[in-house]
């Protein structure tokens, strides 16, 4: 073969190959909803605000067994040095009953170039290390040695569990200012949902045949003031209790008395004496001769369990 055709066979070669590695593997590409939030332009605001949230979305969906699927979705833009230390995704999962089904992170450079974060990237630690009976743990995707100034962050996490209760929360906000705000509840045909709002005007869902989504945009930053009130209760949030039809299996609880009535229900019948406790409780107080003996001897017995 001539020494051209071999060449030019070796840079057509190159080129294809090159093609191919640019190409991204599926999963792998920038989502369509962080391409619309990292094109999002912000206020100016002032320079003590670190960081703008450019989307924060969640997304749970209830099935009729009661487990429920949870999609957050969620995009910063770092302003400052300091802002960095906000671009990182982060969840906590109790280790017997909640799954992290997915988890994945992007970072956008001003240049518009991008690094992506998935598994390998993924750290998974103990919520509290000081807690003995505490079985949460988190997963977390660290880009903070990464991001700079007008950089975006986003993640992806998808998570399912299965509440004790049918109740959901969500937060609008922290200390940061955001542009846009929304919690979607999906349910199963025959329940319905109902949602308050607190540190805000009362927020009306918008729903469509069994899907409920709670909306706030253009949110102003809350200053971090010495010794304020935890942002918590300052920045708009919303309590979501969802009703099962009837016979689903699981309790809903409308009013405080609903929920008394469960819990005396489930503490009333531990109280009850069965006849191994009143033998044992006998048999401790057979020496004993005034009410406080009998006390003493019993409270003994249980300190030394």
């Amino acid at each position: 073969m001539p020494y051209r055709l071999i060449n030019c066979c070796l840079v057509l070669a190159a080129l294809a190959a090159t093609a191919v590695a640019a190409t991204p593997a599926p999963g792998d590409e920038v989502p369509a909803w962080l391409k619309q939030a990292a094109g999002t332009s912000a206020p100016a605001y002032d320079k003590k605000v670190e960081v703008v949230v450019l989307h924060d979305e969640g997304t749970m969906t209830v099935n009729p067994d009661g487990r429920v699927m949870n999609v957050a979705t969620f995009a910063i833009r770092v302003l400052t040095r300091d802002g960095r230390r906000a671009a990182t995704a982060y969840t906590s999962y109790a280790t017997g009953t909640d799954k992290i089904k997915e988890m994945r992170a992007w970072l956008i450079r001003p240049d518009g170039s991008v690094k992506k974060y998935g598994k390998n990237e993924t750290l998974d630690e103990a919520v509290s290390l000081d807690d003995v009976y505490n079985d949460y743990r988190a997963r977390k995707i660290s880009a903070v040695d990464d991001a700079d100034v007008g950089c975006v962050f986003g993640y992806q996490i998808t998570t399912e569990e299965r509440p004790f209760f049918p109740q959901a929360k969500w937060y609008f906000q922290g200390y940061y200012p955001v542009l846009y705000s929304r919690m979607t509840v999906v349910l199963p045909t025959g329940w319905s949902a109902r949602g308050v709002t607190f540190n805000h005007p009362g927020v009306e869902p918008k729903v469509s045949g069994t899907s409920y989504s709670w909306e706030l945009r253009n949110l102003a930053p809350i200053e971090d003031e010495p010794a304020s009130p935890s942002v918590q209760t300052l920045a708009p949030r919303l309590a979501i209790n969802y009703a099962p039809q009837a016979g689903a299996g699981f309790r809903s609880f409308g009013t405080w008395a609903d929920v008394s009535r469960w819990y005396t229900e489930l503490a009333d019948p531990q109280s009850e004496p069965d006849e191994a406790i009143a033998a044992k409780a006998r048999e401790l107080t057979a020496n004993a001769k005034t009410e406080l003996e009998k006390i003493q001897a019993v409270g003994r017995f249980v300190q030394g369990i």
